[in-house]
C-alpha cells in the first residue's frame, strides 16, 4: 500500500473526498446510511485514472473488508477483488473510508452460465476454516433462525400475501406444515460465508469471476450465499433465476463440495436448500411489504422484486 500513501490527499479530514482535486466523479450506489460510493478521476503522471471511494456505510463492518482481504481473499485465488489501496489511519465511523482500485463498468446480469460458474466457487472459502473468522462477525441479514420466528409469528401476514397472489392452497398447507417440522439437520453446519453474495456483488470481466464487498464475512449457513446468488430479490438489481438454473447452479455447488470430501447427501442437500429458500423469502415478503409502507424504495420496483421473490418461494416449495 505504500506505493498509493498519496491517494490520502484526495480525502479530506471529515472522511469526503476534496473536489478541488478530483477531475470526476460517479455515484456508483447509495449505502444504507445514506453514504456515496463513488468512482473518482484524478490526473497522474500517466495521465487520468480513476479509483473507487467507498466510505463505511454500516459502522458494525468496520475494519472487516481490509481483514478479508488479507485472511480469506489469498486462499481464494479463483476470484478476483478490488484491491484496497488505500484507507483511514483511525477507527472514527463517521470519517473512516478506503480507495480501492477500479475495475470499470461491472455489468451484473449473469447469463445461466454465469451463474453455475459462480455457484462452482462458492465451495473454495465455504471448505476454509471456520477458525479463520470470529463468531462476533455478524451479517447484514437475520439468520435463518429469527427468520423461520418470524415467519412462523407473522403466518397471517405471509399466507395473506401468497392467497393475495392466488397461490395454491394445497402448496401453502404444505409450506406451513413444512415450517412446524424443520429438522436439526438443517441448522448444523456453518461455514466461513461471505455475507452478501448477491448478483450486484458479482460479475464477470475479461473471463474473471469478480466478487465484490467482503464487508459482511461471516460465520452462517452454507445455503446463506447459495440463496443470495440463487434466489433474493433486490429493489433495483432484477434477477431471472430459472428452475433449470436454479438445478444446475445447486448442482455446481454440491459437485465442488464433493469433491472436496463433502458427506452431505444430495438430496437432502437439495431439499434442505428448498425449504431454506422458501422461509426466506417468505421472510423477504414481510420485508418487502413493511417497505412499501414505509416508501423506502420505488413502488414499481418493489413490487417486481415480490413478483420475483413469489416466483421463486413457490417454485422452491414445490420440493419440500
Amino acid at each position: 500500500m505504500g506505493r498509493h500513501m498519496e491517494l490520502f490527499r484526495y480525502v479530506l479530514p471529515d472522511g469526503i473526498l476534496d473536489d478541488s482535486f478530483i477531475l470526476q466523479k460517479e455515484v456508483i450506489y447509495k449505502g444504507t446510511n445514506g453514504k456515496f460510493i463513488e468512482r473518482f478521476v484524478i490526473q497522474t503522471d500517466h495521465g487520468p485514472q480513476s479509483y473507487i471511494f467507498k466510505p463505511l456505510t454500516n459502522v458494525e463492518t468496520m475494519g472487516r473488508e481490509p481483514w478479508a482481504h488479507t485472511e480469506i481473499l489469498p486462499l481464494v485465488p479463483q476470484i478476483r477483488s478490488p484491491q484496497i489501496l488505500a484507507r483511514a489511519d483511525h477507527c472514527n465511523p463517521d470519517r473512516y473510508w478506503a480507495i480501492l482500485e477500479d475495475f470499470g463498468t461491472l455489468s451484473h446480469d449473469l447469463s445461466e452460465a454465469d451463474l453455475v460458474r459462480a455457484a462452482g466457487v462458492v465451495p473454495y472459502w465455504h471448505e476454509l476454516s471456520l477458525h479463520l473468522v470470529s463468531e462476533s462477525f455478524t451479517g447484514n441479514k437475520p439468520k435463518v433462525e429469527i427468520a423461520l420466528q418470524t415467519v412462523r409469528y407473522k403466518w397471517n401476514n405471509v399466507e395473506s400475501i401468497l392467497q393475495t397472489y392466488g397461490i395454491n392452497e394445497a402448496v401453502i398447507a404444505k409450506f406451513h406444515l413444512a415450517l412446524n417440522h424443520v429438522p436439526s439437520s438443517f441448522f448444523q453446519e456453518m461455514v466461513v460465508s461471505h455475507g452478501d453474495f448477491h448478483r450486484g456483488n458479482i460479475a464477470i470481466k475479461d473471463g474473471s469471476l469478480i466478487v465484490l464487498d467482503w464487508e459482511h464475512v461471516h460465520q452462517n449457513s452454507p445455503y446463506w450465499d447459495l440463496y443470495n446468488l440463487i434466489d433474493i430479490t433486490h429493489p433495483v438489481i432484477r434477477r431471472n433465476t430459472t428452475q433449470m438454473s436454479r438445478a444446475a447452479a445447486l448442482q455446481a455447488y454440491f459437485s465442488k463440495r464433493a469433491e472436496f470430501g463433502w458427506k452431505s447427501s444430495k438430496a437432502e442437500f437439495i431439499a434442505q436448500y428448498h425449504l431454506y429458500s422458501s422461509i426466506y423469502s417468505a421472510w423477504m415478503l414481510l420485508l418487502i411489504e413493511a417497505d412499501l409502507r414505509k416508501g423506502v424504495f420505488q413502488v414499481n420496483d418493489l413490487k417486481e422484486a415480490e413478483k420475483e421473490t413469489l416466483n421463486s418461494m413457490v417454485e422452491c416449495m414445490l420440493h419440500i
